[in-house]
């Protein structure tokens, strides 16, 4: 990974603005890479547990908009504080980047941030405002700079991932808050098809998997994981036991034909993903 500039991630602050290259403290290593998208060089990130900044160039104010725009996408609108809290300050840093804002503003989120964090049922909410009052902590003479010269912001170009602890944990990647929450609403089938998304065998998996996601998961925080693997588990056997025909989409046959060398998950799994494409496989 590259210098970086400022870092709060897991409220490690690193903050090496207005040093040289050769005084710069070494941050944490996060697991970021040089180039993130279409080649474009990831020069600041923001997420569930702080910021990390590459450039100077980076307008923190403009990045914490941009930011909360995609936790209120993300909000499944279920609890009062995150739906209607996350609204309030993204109203609020509008009205900010419009060049409309006041100095009581920087309280209000300050104070909504960490009600929010208080009071949020799920870890959209708890999560959510986090980097925000970093910025708010670290970069507060950014807000104040742009609070008094009364100038509309002008946006910068970013990209969204919803992700969470046990996403990041799992070896595929597999959505896991989306899927517990639609196997909460009985939405058996809507799950499995989830799952299948990323994961060929969730009946195996949910048997022998050593479940990385389960010792990520922020409910241990209060007492014990979510039972992850037994969740898959059970919507793969409901399938069975209930004779579900699975809904898979298989897309056009190709002409083309691909020989898969080894029956073990790999395998089985590269051909069932080909065969979806539409390759005959053998």
């Amino acid at each position: 990974m590259g210098k970086v500039l400022f870092s709060s991630w897991a409220n490690k602050v690193v903050d090496n603005r207005g040093k040289s290259l050769e005084a710069f403290e070494e941050a944490e290593p996060h697991k970021l890479p040089e180039i993130y998208f279409e080649n474009e060089k990831l020069i600041g990130f923001m997420g569930w547990n702080g910021l990390v900044l590459r450039d100077e160039g980076i307008n923190v104010v403009d990045m914490s908009r941009a930011y909360l725009e995609a936790i209120q996408n993300a909000s499944c609108g279920r609890c009062i504080p995150c739906r209607v809290g996350t609204r309030v300050m993204l109203d609020t840093l509008n009205r900010i980047c419009e060049g409309k804002g006041k100095r009581e503003d920087l309280e209000t989120l300050e104070k909504l941030g960490q009600e929010i964090i208080l009071s949020a049922k799920c870890e959209i909410g708890k999560s959510g405002p986090v980097p925000i009052l970093h910025a708010l902590t670290y970069f507060k003479t950014a807000f104040e700079k742009q609070i008094a010269g009364k100038k509309v912001l002008p946006r910068g170009n970013y990209h969204f991932q919803v992700t969470a602890p046990c996403m990041d944990a799992c070896p595929v990647h597999l959505d896991v808050p989306s899927y517990v929450e639609l196997i909460r609403n009985l939405r058996f089938e809507d799950s499995l098809d989830l799952i299948r998304r990323r994961n060929a065998l969730p009946g195996v998996c949910g048997r022998v998997c050593i479940r990385p996601c389960e010792f990520n998961c922020r409910r241990l925080n209060l007492d014990d994981p979510v039972q992850i693997k037994s969740l898959k588990r059970f919507v793969a056997d409901y399938e069975i036991e209930h004779r579900v025909e699975p809904r898979l989409k298989r897309e056009e046959k190709k002409e083309h034909r691909v020989a898969v060398v080894g029956a073990g998950p790999a395998g089985l799994a590269c051909a069932f993903y080909l065969a979806l494409k539409g390759y005959p496989v053998k």
